[in-house]
């Protein structure tokens, strides 16, 4: 991206931009063109920021372990690449990871920060307004240094993303390290944390930053940087807000627990897969056979056709989760088992599962569980269920880096490409856009 041309169309037309109705979820349509000077104006561009947010984390999906490629669609050619961990290798017509798109988000995040604070009078609704520029902000670095940087280390200098925080024409954007866009991750968050006023949106507005949703965000940055007591007290905060699972064992009307109206929904702002993803990549055996006969999510998560399942999870207008209870279930047994709770981490586990098996296969799943011993086991059995409910949302990728760098090998067209275990592909180069168009990027 080059970042001078798009802060000065950012700093011409931001101010002169065009405002959106928002009656319908997300349904973002122009309707006048104002300075952004009242609270509702920078409502409605905190609105342009949250729609701005792109489904660039699902893409992660197709270099995983959990699919196969389908050479046979039409955006095949566009996404092989993804498929065969190409990141420099790729023709024009390739699509690539949202990276300007990203920073776009941070651009209007960054308006709303630095304009609306000096400009509005105090209020309850201010606070509100700053609390999810904040979190968005947090939200959206976050998921820049996870694809485009390395596994956090603690005490270690490593290579983040450029942390741009104002409108700068003479600034630099190099690269910033990574301990130091954390750090700015926890200051965003700290503040959102402080300033946020409403505890939980109600359906149609819950792609807003919440108090639990800003919990459950911090949960998550404090276990990918492997502070384990610190994630696990945010994600037992979110718990005692809101613990709801939906039981598949009573789902008449066939709702996904990733559903807009679901009763485990937290955040919505990230669409579950891209459309072009779900056509493109299809469950493989490995994936498939981590679902046994008694587990209810197999029959819900897809489709079979052709000897291919296909994920039911999709760019839906009501598929879409960035934080729901059932994966902060998850969140908080795999840290009662870091932090040395073996028991607690079983009973956590099992209360999930019991509303994802039928009930005989609950009680044969808790008996494996509770004979595990060992916390490598338990460990391992954790992730085994982060891959059964999580699969083709987004968060393979991300547990492969901070878990498991194991060697995987996809084939496509006969040719047929591998990465290592530890590989450095691991890390996602920035896209080849972006480095053409900034230097220290390369």
């Amino acid at each position: 991206m080059n970042y001078k041309k798009f802060i000065t169309y950012i700093s011409i037309f931001l101010i002169t931009f065009g405002f959106f109705s928002c009656d319908d979820y997300l349904d973002i349509q122009p309707k006048d063109r104002v300075i952004p000077t009242t609270l509702k104006d920078y409502q409605q561009l905190l609105i342009s920021a949250y729609s701005a947010f792109p489904v660039t984390k699902s893409k992660t999906e197709l270099r995983t372990d959990l699919v196969n490629f389908n050479d046979s669609d039409a955006s095949a050619e566009s996404y092989r690449h993804f498929y065969l961990w190409e990141d420099t290798n790729y023709d024009a017509t390739a699509t690539e990871f949202d990276y300007d798109l990203l920073y776009r988000v941070i651009f209007y995040t960054n308006e709303v920060i630095n304009n609306a604070n000096e400009k509005l009078e105090e209020s309850v609704a201010k606070k509100q307004l700053l609390a999810e520029a904040h979190a968005l902000r947090a939200y959206t670095y976050f998921e820049l240094v996870n694809l485009f940087s390395d596994v956090y280390q603690e005490g270690k200098t490593q290579r983040g993303v450029p942390l741009v925080l104002r409108i700068d024409l003479e600034a630099q954007f190099s690269p910033a390290s990574l301990q130091e866009v954390y750090a700015q991750i926890h200051k965003d968050l700290d503040l959102a944390e402080k300033l946020v006023q409403i505890k939980i949106f109600t359906e149609n507005q819950s792609y807003h930053f919440s108090q639990v949703a800003i919990h459950a965000l911090k949960s998550r940055v404090y276990l990918f940087q492997a502070k384990w007591a610190e994630a696990l007290k945010y994600a037992q905060k979110v718990l005692d807000e809101k613990s709801d699972l939906l039981d598949l064992n009573h789902n008449d009307e066939g709702l996904l627990p990733h559903q807009l109206n679901s009763v485990e929904q937290i955040l919505t702002l990230d669409y579950a897969v891209h459309n072009r993803v779900s056509e493109v990549a299809a469950a493989n055996d490995f994936l498939i056979k981590k679902y046994d006969e008694e587990d209810l999510r197999k029959n819900l998560f897809y489709k079979e056709e052709n000897n291919k399942f296909q994920a039911i999870k999709g760019t839906k207008e009501d598929l879409r989760s960035s934080f729901r209870t059932g994966e902060i279930y998850l969140v908080k047994a795999e840290l009662q088992v870091r932090t040395g709770d073996l028991d607690g981490a079983k009973q956590t586990l099992n209360s999930f599962v019991n509303t994802r098996k039928t009930a005989e296969g609950a009680k044969n799943y808790a008996k494996k569980i509770n004979a595990i011993q060992s916390q490598e086991a338990l460990l391992k059995e954790i992730f085994e269920e982060r891959i059964r409910e999580l699969a083709f949302e987004g968060y393979r990728w991300f547990d492969l880096r901070r878990y498991e760098q194991k060697e995987i090998t996809h084939e496509t067209r006969g040719q047929k490409a591998t990465l290592g275990a530890n590989d450095p592909r691991y890390t996602i180069e920035f896209p080849v856009s972006a480095k053409r168009e900034n230097p220290f990027l390369k």
